[in-house]
């Protein structure tokens, strides 16, 4: 049970993803926006880097050095390391803006997710010694920090494309009406561009590389040639060696990731009740995560759906702005979140 306005315990909300974390505080806004990565020394087992400093060691460090990256899918894989990096962020938070003990936690949790994996995440927050903890599902937070009234008897339709899930869901009444699950995100294709570039130019590129390609020329349509060059390893010579690499060649790549994405939302469609089939005709499909930034995408599900289709702002942060709109008014939101312990 909440505590009045006067005696509110503070809020953070907590987005943990595959890619990144991003921490919420009440009255201060995005405290936290690092990689979820941690490099180990596994010769003495004590932790190296956490977060972007880790992220920037892949591909560079001896074998002797793990670089983990502890959540998979949207879910915790690993849950030492995960253990040990929301420690040391929520540390960093208390040295910069004073302790939260006193707080509750909104965390945003994957659909499907299993009572083992939602334990995990409960296990690792109560580990930081906050004892309030609330999840959240992601694609609501998203369609929240879209500002979809989804409290209201009206159809939303929301694509939450992240990097290890995505999310396809139709919302109404504050419930989601139908809704799948993928277990594969943007990090996806970054392995497809490595599969893709290592077949037909014969050179090995690391995950870095992929992900910059994709940014720069990655795209779900084959529109007006764009170039870019790519170093990597000659699998012939071991040598270094450059090639050019056209977005044809990229949407080539990650063809398969976009169909399958698409084919599921027109599932998620097929599967949505007629009445609120119709609102979403009229108020048309918003894409977020930062997947949703592929070029082209908007236009290929526009086109293959018959519906009119949007980016949303800033759409790598619609989750955590949903959270900290929640967090403002949890008397509002009452029955869309649960309490974990």
């Amino acid at each position: 049970m909440f505590f009045s306005n006067l005696f509110k315990p503070q809020g953070i909300g907590i987005d943990i993803g595959t890619d990144k974390i991003v921490v919420y505080l009440d009255k201060k806004g995005v405290v936290l926006n690092e990689p979820t990565v941690i490099s180990i020394n596994t010769k003495n087992n004590q932790v190296i880097a956490i977060g972007q400093k880790a992220k920037e060691m892949i591909g560079r460090v001896p074998s002797y050095i793990d670089i983990i990256k502890p959540i998979e899918n949207g879910v915790i894989s690993n849950f030492e390391a995960t253990e040990k990096m929301i420690d040391y962020f929520m540390k960093k938070i208390r040295r910069d803006y004073g302790n939260f003990l006193n707080s509750q936690a909104l965390i945003s949790i994957p659909l499907d997710i299993t009572e083992v994996e939602r334990k995990a995440v409960n296990d690792v927050i109560l580990a930081t010694g906050i004892k309030n903890i609330y999840t959240i599902d992601k694609c609501i937070a998203t369609a929240i920090g879209n500002r979809l009234k989804i409290l209201d008897s009206i159809g939303n339709f929301v694509v939450e494309f992240g990097a290890g899930r995505t999310e396809i869901i139709t919302i109404s009444t504050g419930g989601i009406m139908a809704y799948k699950s993928i277990p594969f995100g943007s990090k996806s294709m970054d392995q497809n561009i490595i599969s893709y570039i290592r077949d037909k130019f014969s050179i090995l590129i690391g995950e870095t590389t992929a992900e910059n390609i994709k940014k720069n020329i990655g795209t779900a349509l084959e529109n007006k040639e764009k170039k870019i060059k790519v170093k990597g390893r000659d699998l012939a010579t071991g040598m270094p060696k450059e090639v050019i690499v056209t977005n044809i060649d990229i949407s080539n790549a990650i063809d398969k990731n976009i169909e399958t994405i698409v084919a599921n939302i027109e599932f998620v469609l097929e599967a949505t009740p007629p009445e609120i089939l119709n609102d979403i005709y009229e108020k048309g499909i918003i894409l977020s995560g930062g997947g949703s930034l592929i070029d082209g995408l908007k236009e290929r599900i526009s086109k293959q759906t018959k519906i009119t289709t949007y980016t949303a702002d800033d759409p790598s942060m619609s989750v955590i702005r949903g959270i900290g709109m929640i967090l403002a008014d949890m008397t509002k939101y009452k029955d869309i979140y649960t309490k974990m312990n």
